[in-house]
């Protein structure tokens, strides 16, 4: 009985923002979003080529000008790749905005902060907004930065579990999914200091 009312504030928590994420399905194409899906609506444009051929020319432009951020643009082609409607894009960006919750659920937990979920559930749900413009996260963009942030929360808690258990297989994973963070945005880096705190 005392585990389960561990859990229902939790899973209550969940579907609570599950329901207050809904809006997506709803929403339609726009800002990069509506050009990019044009363009492998095209079956010129993407017609037996790769992911890796349909993102280098987009690498090697931003690279030229400073920025490196490779796994973002692999991420856009093989999203627009394989969901072809906006009915299925959609249903994919609301997935990943639910794993980006989970993943930072995991970061609670290995801190020893569940308690903390089902504030943190009403907290997030109070202030939740679709702006539908340009770079909605929520709603547009190839789910780049829930993905960024699964990586991040994921990087995070592996971190803190490979101080707790020392395993190095722990470490190990923190590292590849920070380096696929950094690889997506350079917001990945905000977890130099964090792990910097936590050594120290």
């Amino acid at each position: 009985m005392q585990k389960y009312r561990a859990v229902l504030p939790i899973v209550t928590g969940l579907l609570l923002l599950i329901v207050c994420l809904s809006p997506v399905f709803q929403t339609r194409l726009f800002s990069d979003d509506l050009q990019n899906f044009q363009l492998h609506a095209s079956a010129k444009h993407d017609a037996d080529k790769s992911i890796s051929a349909l993102a280098a020319p987009e690498i090697e432009t931003w690279k030229a000008s400073g920025r490196f951020t490779p796994l973002s643009f692999y991420l856009q082609e093989y999203v627009f790749k394989t969901f072809r409607t906006v009915k299925n894009y959609k249903a994919y960006v609301f997935v990943v905005n639910v794993l980006a919750i989970i993943s930072f659920f995991f970061v609670l937990y290995v801190l020893n902060y569940q308690k903390l979920i089902g504030l943190f559930c009403l907290f997030f749900a109070g202030e939740m907004q679709f702006r539908l413009k340009y770079g909605d996260a929520y709603t547009s963009l190839n789910g780049m930065y829930q993905v960024l942030c699964i990586y991040l929360f994921l990087s995070m808690a592996l971190f803190v579990l490979y101080h707790k258990r020392n395993h190095v297989w722990m470490l190990v994973s923190s590292c590849v999914f920070f380096a696929c963070a950094c690889l997506i945005s350079e917001e990945g880096l905000i977890l130099v200091p964090v792990f910097y705190l936590r050594v120290h």
